[in-house]
């Protein structure tokens, strides 16, 4: 379970937390099928490879608009957008972090290798390399 984080007013905030699994297949035994949301599975992934290099991690509420992570360690604050592809022309990932007036840096991070490069300044990372820190 992680809690959600009002970036703006710095604060835990009260309401619905977000859970993820260690294990996926878990999951899918429960539910005697495959789950296809595949968005939901990545984002499984990022938040446990967030926990392994780190971070703590928490839901980002800004003006109403939810960030998927805020990671934060001595050393840095990422904000983690997740999705499994990006439409082209689409800014529906990046805008809630473009809304954020803070230096921290803002990655975006998709499950389709041809997706990366910049949208308005945020890196698209691959998950792979995602995973494997190169962000």
């Amino acid at each position: 379970m992680i809690p959600s984080y009002d970036i703006r007013g710095k604060e835990y905030l009260d309401g619905p937390a977000k859970y993820y699994v260690v294990d996926l297949g878990f999951i899918d035994s429960q539910l005697h099928k495959s789950n296809t949301n595949m968005g939901a599975r990545i984002e499984n992934l990022v938040y446990l490879s967030l926990l392994e290099q780190g971070y703590n991690v928490f839901v980002g509420q800004y003006e109403g608009k939810e960030i998927d992570f805020v990671a934060t360690n001595p050393e840095r604050t990422i904000y983690v957008q997740v999705t499994d592809h990006i439409p082209e022309n689409s800014t529906r990932e990046t805008d809630n972090l473009l809304h954020i007036p803070t230096g921290y840096q803002k990655i975006v991070v998709t499950n389709r290798k041809f997706d990366e490069g910049m949208i308005d300044g945020i890196p698209i990372v691959y998950i792979t390399d995602f995973l494997k820190g190169k962000f």
